[in-house]
């Protein structure tokens, strides 16, 4: 395992090279952490104007427009390190020194009662229109933003995937976009896994893929013909189930091995890959020739109590492995495949608690064909319902990482969901529980 020097730098600033590798130069100097922005601690600049949205069952009108908000650098800003080379089909230029990272945004819906979670789900499309899926009130929405036009605002519209008794638990739920825009949903209703797509109408919205024992977590990926690739995890086992040869429907699943929480993605060829994480460090590995073979991508966390947290993993252009991860007592950590081995890059440290794995997920990762890294994570000081957390959006490009914080405030941010759509825009979705809010924020430039 190669490991990276770290440094702390500025979030608007454009991190110079020789961090880590062989890069010549030095590593940036720390700097002292910024003044919180003005507002309250749930929403930035809110002491302004509010942030805020309207939701329509079909139909409905555009709230005042909201302002466009400056977020401000988070306490402890990513550290000055290299980017390691990423393969593009078109590299991005490198983001302008002191060019600020800028959100704007508003609310998706509310929800009842305030300790109902709504677990969402974002996706974007080429165009740069994002949707979300969530759960409350008892029900699993799916919810597109729509254009609104000289109105300005916020307007979500929102249909009803399944109606659960009150009886049923939060049902978590991923969703995918493919290159024509179709929604792909897979979501847990008791103990199934089921599967929804959308192409301008829901189709087969209770498509059962799995049934039984209690179905732990799940991943969902789109090839670039649109076709859904899953894994699961039901005890004792994790599965994979790919399309069917006619591409119409889902082949038979086939156990990868024993029962872990594991994140899915697709290589340039449309071969899967996971990524997931245990007692002895994170894992990644793919299916070649009908087997799966896996690597050791990190060793144990340092950390006797919370070891690793959410392991997110991409490839990019050239096929490389890209795994993104939390250590609560160390930071966020970008480990990646190269061909003498695996490396490590400690991205952000913290002091503080990133997160904790009972209550996640607290990370999310999208790499884009321009080889620009997304990262979403969560800071959280301490273990109670009071103490502010921070939700911070971390870009990586070829000159280094900026960062800011996109929501801060107690139980807000929490269970976060990112996604980038073809201009290389980030969409967030995330929970605002005080406020008993489901929130959206993009990245008003890329």
């Amino acid at each position: 395992m190669k490991r990276c020097a770290v440094a702390l730098v500025l979030m608007v600033g454009i991190l110079p090279a020789g961090a880590c590798g062989s890069r010549p130069g030095a590593a940036p100097a720390a700097v002292q952490d910024a003044a919180p922005a003005p507002g309250d601690a749930g929403h930035p600049d809110a002491s302004a104007t509010p942030d805020t949205g309207s939701v329509a069952d079909d139909a409905g009108a555009a709230d005042v427009a909201a302002p466009a908000f400056d977020v401000r650098p988070a306490d402890a800003p990513p550290a000055g390190v290299d980017v390691p080379a990423v393969e593009a089909a078109s590299p991005a230029p490198c983001r302008a020194p002191g060019r600020p990272l800028r959100f704007g945004g508003g609310a998706i819906a509310s929800f009842e009662p305030a300790t109902e979670t709504t677990r969402p789900s974002i996706a974007a499309d080429a165009d740069g229109a994002p949707s979300v899926s969530f759960f409350a009130n008892h029900n699993l929405w799916f919810s597109q933003r729509q254009d609104p036009g000289d109105a300005g605002g916020e307007v979500w519209v929102r249909r009803s995937v399944l109606d659960f008794a009150p009886s049923n638990p939060p049902a978590p739920s991923v969703l995918r976009v493919t290159s024509r825009g179709e929604a792909r949903l897979a979501f847990i209703w008791g103990t199934s896994l089921q599967f929804a797509s959308w192409s301008g109408r829901l189709e087969d919205p209770v498509h059962p893929l799995s049934h039984g024992s209690e179905i732990t977590s799940f991943s969902l990926a789109l090839d670039g013909a649109g076709r859904p690739h899953l894994t699961f995890s039901r005890s004792p086992a994790l599965y994979y189930q790919g399309p069917n040869a006619t591409g119409d429907g889902f082949a038979a699943r086939s156990e990868v091995g024993p029962a872990h929480p594991a994140q899915l993605t697709l290589d340039p060829s449309g071969a899967p890959v996971l990524a997931w994480l245990d007692k002895d460090g994170v894992h990644a590995g793919s299916l070649r020739d009908g087997h799966w073979s896996f690597e050791l991508a990190h060793p144990p966390s340092a950390d006797p109590i919370f070891g690793h947290v959410n392991a997110r993993v991409q490839v990019d252009r050239g096929g490389t492995t890209h795994v993104v991860f939390l250590t609560p007592r160390e930071g966020l950590h970008h480990v990646w495949r190269a061909p003498d081995g695996w490396h490590d890059q400690l991205v952000a440290a913290r002091p503080e608690l990133t997160g904790y794995a009972s209550d996640g997920p607290y990370v999310d990762f999208v790499l884009v064909e321009t080889g620009v890294m997304h990262i979403l994570y969560v800071v959280k000081r301490q273990f109670d319902s009071t103490t502010p957390s921070d939700l911070v959006y971390v870009r990586g490009d070829s000159c280094g990482f900026t960062s800011a914080v996109v929501a801060s405030g107690p139980q807000v941010g929490l269970r976060p969901s990112l996604a980038v759509d073809g201009h290389g825009i980030a969409h967030v979705a995330y929970e605002d529980t005080p406020a008993k809010e489901l929130r959206y924020a993009r990245l008003l430039e890329p």
